[in-house]
């Protein structure tokens, strides 16, 4: 009995792995039947193509990307190169111009300046007449020289003036002599006359007696009211000579400059 249930077992064992061997065999049968493992191998094959060509994509778009910022960095240095450039150049011109400016304005600031002087110089020459103490002459010049000399820088060509002067002076005579070889009052003579050359408005005379004795204080007092007459010039008298007030009052004095 027990023979016969062991062999039951057996004989059941046996048809479960038949049936499940026959159940395989089956099933990969029907796979072979229906292309389940070539299409399995097509779905594969695919996907392995699609991977690699979006692998190959990303490969070419990484390329491209790659290109793009290469180029994009070359553009950029090349504006920075440019940049420089426009920079150092407008910086070269801006210094180039700042040159040419400081030049012109220190042009400008001379000839202004020369201008001034000029209208200075003009203006003492037309409107002053100065004698000084020291008589300010040429020694190695003659007296005819030392009056052109005045002539020229205040550009007068009345010769004839210069003429009548000596000759008031009581010059004419030496006027080929040099002031080295006149006496302290024929100097102080001769600064009178360049004084009045240019007929002036205004006469400044600054010690004109201080050295000299009274018959030339005398001279020299009425030849400078003389002319300061004859110009109408307004005189301003700087002394310590007291021998002048008995030569000068000040109604005189304001009487000339009316």
């Amino acid at each position: 009995m027990i023979y016969l249930e062991e062999m039951e077992i057996n004989i059941m064992a046996i048809d479960a792995t038949f049936w499940v061997a026959v159940s395989f065999i089956i099933f990969f049968g029907g796979l072979i039947y229906l292309k389940i493992p070539q299409k399995i191998t097509e779905m594969l094959d695919k996907m392995i193509s699609d991977i690699k060509n979006e692998i190959d994509e990303s490969e070419k778009l990484r390329t491209e990307a790659k290109t793009l910022l290469d180029n994009a960095q070359n553009k950029l240095d090349t504006a920075q190169s440019v940049s420089n450039e426009i920079l150092d150049e407008a910086k070269k011109d801006s210094e180039k111009l700042m040159i040419e400016l400081n030049d012109k304005f220190h042009k400008s600031s001379e000839i202004k300046k020369n201008l001034a002087e000029n209208k200075i110089d003009e203006f003492r020459g037309n409107q002053l007449g100065i004698v000084f103490q020291n008589f300010n002459l040429i020694n190695t010049f003659t007296i005819k020289q030392n009056l052109q000399l005045a002539n020229t820088a205040l550009d007068l060509k009345d010769n004839d003036h210069m003429y009548d002067l000596l000759q008031r002076v009581g010059l004419a005579d030496k006027s080929h002599v040099t002031v080295s070889k006149l006496s302290v009052g024929e100097k102080q003579r001769v600064a009178i006359a360049r004084a009045f050359i240019g007929k002036p408005k205004w006469v400044f005379c600054d010690e004109p007696t201080s050295s000299l004795d009274d018959n030339n204080t005398d001279m020299i007092i009425q030849l400078i009211k003389e002319e300061c007459q004859r110009y109408k010039s307004s005189l301003i008298l700087i002394t310590h000579d007291k021998r002048i007030q008995s030569l000068l009052n000040f109604n005189e004095i304001l009487e000339l400059g009316e």
